[in-house]
């Protein structure tokens, strides 16, 4: 069990319910999941049994399977829009999470300077980046606040996530 808020670290939190899945045999993952509510900083996160290193593991073992379906490159896609409209193409772009590059590879034809960064890379230089991007990524942090630091590092003065 966590006892502390990912965020703050605060102790102080309510228990409002509990999830419960079913999750196939040899998956590090847990089957129930207390949703929680930070009393101090109104963070709502999971708790359960498990810690980073079950979490790493199942990222090595199972993530992408099943995740090669259209919807995530449409998704994709639209974010790339999002961001062309609302970004100059000289604006320093890092996809966090971004796994194979989709979307830094769609920017990129548009002569943005982009990368992705995924949890297991090294840290990008400090103030590398003007937006970072974390699209379907943070729920899947267990130590949520050693990562916002992190990407706190590398985003420059007056950037965005």
């Amino acid at each position: 069990m966590r006892g502390q808020c990912p965020v703050c670290r605060s102790e102080q939190r309510e228990d409002s319910w509990q999830l419960n899945f079913v999750v196939p045999d040899g998956w590090t993952l847990p089957a129930e999941n207390r949703v929680c509510r930070c009393l101090d900083c109104g963070f709502v996160y999971y708790d359960n049994d498990r810690e980073q290193k079950h979490y790493d593991l199942y990222y090595q073992q199972r993530y992408g399977f099943g995740l090669d379906i259209p919807e995530n490159y449409t998704r994709l896609d639209a974010l790339g829009e999002e961001i062309r409209a609302a970004f100059p193409s000289s604006t320093r772009v890092v996809d966090f999470g971004g796994g194979d590059g989709y979307l830094v590879e769609k920017l990129k034809k548009h002569n943005y300077s982009a990368r992705t960064w995924n949890p297991d890379d090294l840290l990008p230089e400090s103030q590398s980046c003007d937006l970072l991007v974390a699209s379907h990524v943070l729920e899947h942090i267990y130590d949520l606040g050693t990562c916002m630091s992190k990407l706190c590092e590398v985003l420059a003065p007056g950037g965005f996530v």
